[in-house]
This record gives C-alpha cells, structure tokens and sequence, in this order.
C-alpha cells in the first residue's frame, strides 16, 4: 500500500516550518480542537493560539466548508498541518522487531497484527518506531500503530478540501510524551496522565524517551472539588480516586521491574476542566512522587490566556505542536 502522504523537500519543508509555524488539529466526538504554534531556531515554540469549535446543528454533513471557514479565518490556509489522532482511532502496541531489512519492517510487523485488529489487513495502516532497549530482553522492540483507512479517509477528505496542508499525523500518546519534556527537561523519568471521558492515558518518558502507556478508564466527573463536596462525607472519596492510584502504581511497577528503568520523581495530570485539589491531596499521600496539576500557561511561551476548560479540551493538539521534527506519519511500505 502507497504512503498516504507526498512531501516536498526537506528545506522547504524547514523554511515554511520557521515561517509559518505549524497547526495542530484533532477530530474530536463534540468538535474540533485547533491550535497554531510559530517556532523560533532553537528557540520555544510560540502558541499563536489554542481553540475548540464545538458542532452544531449546522455542521454535520458539512464539515470541510465549516473547517475551511476556521482555516481562512485565522489566515491559515498553507501552513503545515498535524493531524493528532484520539485514541478511539488507532490501537498502539509493542511488538517484538521482526528480523528483517530496513525499509520492510511494517511489512513484517502486518501479520504479527492479523489477530489483534477486527478489520482487514489490507485496510490497515501501520507505522512503527524502535524502542529503547530496556530490561533483561535479548530482543529489540517496536511502538506500533495501527489505524483502519476507511475510517480515517473521510477526516482526511476535508482536511484536504478545507484548504489544509496536511504534512504529519500524530498519536496522543507522542503528544503526551511531548508534554512531558516541558515539565522534565527530557532527563529524569516522569509520568504524564490525560484524563478523558472515553479513554485516558498514561505514559512514561525516560531521556526524552517514551518507554510505556496505558489506556484506562475513568469516571472523571466524580474526581471534581464539586462532586467530593456533594456525595462525599468527612474524609470519603470517590472510587475513582482509589483507582486512579492504582492505574499509576501498577504502571510504575511494570517500569521499574520489568523495563528495569528508574521510578519516576514526578506524575504529572494535565489539565482538567474543573478544580481538583482534593485529587491532588489524596494522590499526593497515597503516591511517592510529587504530582503536579499542570497549568500550561506557565510552562509554555502564548500569545492567549489558555482557560483549564480549552487545555482540558485540546491536550493533544497542544502536545503535538512541541514536537520539532519536520514529519511523522502513519503509513505502509
């Protein structure tokens, strides 16, 4: 199957980088999250600004001329576009490195998929990326992603008639990992949390690696200051507390003892729309790390103050504009 994608070359794909920045845009079930971000040289990314256009009655059915409409009102017809994926739209595996040349690896790795994906192989997309070694493996092993193209065609369809150049299509769990060199510095070992009323996530990066994710469920509306306060007695918690120590215990056992890679000092929550210090309080008791309720208006260079209810709404997309490669894709040899 050919790539999805065509690129121009590498300075020119560099020179309009530097000129115009980047977007970053997910389809999300309630909207669209766009955010556009300039680059200086070696320098920190600059957020132009940070959106989420919410459908309405009007839009369905119309999504490319209602898209094409947020493109040129914010002038951004031409500039790069990553396209960040949710994670209801692709499945992220580590699979073991099949013997085999460079250049024929997602070749290989589509069979070893066959079992683990309910829709034909010749449908599927696949890309994959080498893990650092870790542990006592003898083995070399990869990320995978895999995503259905049927389903992905019609957002690319208008993408493309929207005006968009769509240069890259990202995954959350990278973008999480983007996020967490803000708040580590890419050295120590650290833990990104996303918290999201269909699928969250967990990961953890180590020397500007991503090593490990999980996805979990969550009933994140009963993590609220206001839901404590209303259904909780004295010092009751929610039982989405308890499992949220859990989810972050198991995962950080499984790094430390089975990947053999130092426990992370920090955990980080990104952004929620509504407070949480009680969250905050009770994770902080229960875990050995600091946790940090993370603010990005202060660990980020913007031109807008980011409410928590947009960041909330638009953690992937912000977490794909920080990583500062020219181009990453998914796609089959």
């Amino acid at each position: 199957m050919a790539a999805w994608f065509r690129f121009k070359s590498k300075n020119e794909q560099k020179d309009n980088f530097y000129r115009h920045g980047r977007v970053a845009l997910s389809f999300c079930k309630e909207g669209i999250a766009l955010a556009h971000c300039l680059y200086e040289k070696g320098g920190i990314p600059d957020l132009q600004f940070c959106e989420f256009y919410p459908y309405d009655q009007h839009t369905k059915g119309n999504e490319a001329a209602w898209l094409a409409r947020i493109i040129q009102s914010r002038e951004l017809n031409g500039v790069a576009c990553s396209w960040v994926l949710l994670p209801e739209d692709y499945k992220f595996l580590m699979l073991e490195a099949p013997d085999v040349p460079v250049g024929k690896t997602n070749t290989a790795v589509r069979w070893q998929l066959k079992e683990v994906i309910d829709f034909p192989l010749e449908d599927a997309l696949i890309d994959t990326c080498l893990m650092p070694e870790f542990g006592h493996l003898n083995r070399q092993m990869l990320h995978t992603v895999v995503a259905q193209e049927s389903r992905l065609a019609p957002h690319k369809k208008n993408l493309q008639a929207a005006g968009t150049t769509l240069t890259a299509i990202d995954i959350t769990e990278l973008a999480l990992h983007n996020l967490s060199n803000l708040f580590s510095g890419g050295g120590d070992s650290i833990v990104v949390v996303w918290l999201s009323p269909d699928c969250s996530l967990l990961t953890v990066s180590y020397n500007k690696n991503l090593y490990f994710s999980r996805r979990f469920s969550i009933e994140i509306t009963s993590l609220s200051d206001e839901y404590c306060l209303k259904y909780c007695k004295g010092d009751e918690v929610p039982e989405a507390f308890g499992t949220l120590v859990l989810t972050i215990e198991q995962s950080l056992e499984y790094f430390e003892s089975q990947m053999i890679q130092p426990m992370p000092r920090s955990v980080v929550m990104t952004p929620l729309s509504f407070r949480s210090t009680r969250l905050k309080g009770y994770l902080n008791e229960k875990l050995a790390q600091e946790v940090i309720l993370a603010d990005l208006n202060t660990v980020l260079k913007t031109q807008q103050e980011l409410t928590l209810e947009v960041q909330a709404q638009c953690i992937p997309v912000l977490g794909g504009l920080l990583r500062m490669d020219e181009v990453s894709y998914v796609a089959a040899d």
